[in-house]
């Protein structure tokens, strides 16, 4: 049986990685997609961009964890931009 997983956000990397430090740490299962390729980035000068996927079940998980850190941060300028997208593996 298929997983569905759905977007989480697209962030630059640095950012990203942070995101996926708080998923693995709650046991969250997710995947991740780059955005620009390498060569790109070498060209343009442009950051890599990382698209975070997570398991559909537990998107609302996912959501409140990542809201709950930035917010006690203080850093709410980094909120996620949630979309609706779906991915199946």
């Amino acid at each position: 049986m298929d997983e569905e997983y759905e977007l989480l956000t697209e962030k630059e990397k640095i950012w990203a990685e942070m995101y996926i430090q708080i998923l693995e740490q709650n046991q969250i299962r997710y995947m991740v997609i780059p955005v620009n390729g390498i060569g790109l980035s070498m060209k343009t000068g442009s950051q890599d961009f990382l698209r975070i996927y997570v398991a559909s079940s537990e998107k609302k998980k996912a959501e409140n964890l990542i809201k709950e850190t930035f917010k006690k941060n203080n850093w709410s300028h980094m909120a996620i931009y949630f979309k609706k997208t779906k991915a199946t593996t």
